[in-house]
């Protein structure tokens, strides 16, 4: 009887343990708030204008179309002579889904920031 009230009594205890700790308490804000949102409002109108310079540097990098690409085109011809080449353009195309995935990240990342800046009024004299 002991050992069942001990070990239902330990299992309590750890479902709370990640309660208990301070990260865990420093992402509750109030509901319709994320964290991300808190943290901009901290910032200044520099740092954001900064952030949003950064973001819009790493979306308008370099971007051909995928068969335009030097790598793909050399795929296919090494293909016709090795097959297994064929294998990178598989590959090619899973980090052109994920790169596109990113920037719809990033573009609402954006779009946050320049929220931010919108609500600090940044742009104001």
């Amino acid at each position: 009887m002991s050992r069942i009230l001990f070990s239902s009594l330990l299992c309590s205890l750890m479902t709370l343990l990640p309660l208990a700790s301070v990260h865990a308490f420093a992402t509750i804000t109030a509901p319709g708030v994320s964290a991300q949102e808190l943290a901009d409002a901290q910032k200044g109108c520099r740092e954001l204008y900064r952030e949003t310079n950064v973001l819009n540097t790493r979306l308008k990098g370099p971007s051909t179309s995928y068969w335009a690409d030097p790598r793909n085109q050399a795929a296919v011809a090494a293909g016709l002579i090795v097959t297994p080449a064929f294998y990178y353009l598989g590959y090619s195309a899973s980090r052109a889904y994920l790169d596109t995935e990113e920037k719809k990240g990033l573009y609402q990342r954006l779009g946050q920031l320049r929220s931010a800046l919108a609500d600090q009024r940044c742009f104001v004299n």
